[in-house]
């Protein structure tokens, strides 16, 4: 059932792009202050593993911890 699932939203995500592309999506996102970006799920896993990484040198480096 778990893997159905996935299968459903991975195929949902690969349509962003286009919808992200189209003038009336980004004349409303960009009306409401907000950059658009279609990328597919290996674009946005591969920036936040960058994003992750580079957040977590900085939060070592300043010693930072959850309490």
């Amino acid at each position: 059932m778990m893997q159905c699932k996935r299968q459903q939203t991975s195929a949902g995500f690969r349509e962003l792009p286009a919808i992200v592309a189209t003038e009336g999506f980004k004349a409303q996102m960009e009306g409401n202050g907000a950059e658009c970006a279609g990328n597919t799920p290996e674009q946005v896993a591969a920036l936040l593993r960058i994003e992750v990484e580079c957040y977590s040198r900085v939060v070592k480096a300043l010693g930072l911890r959850l309490d």
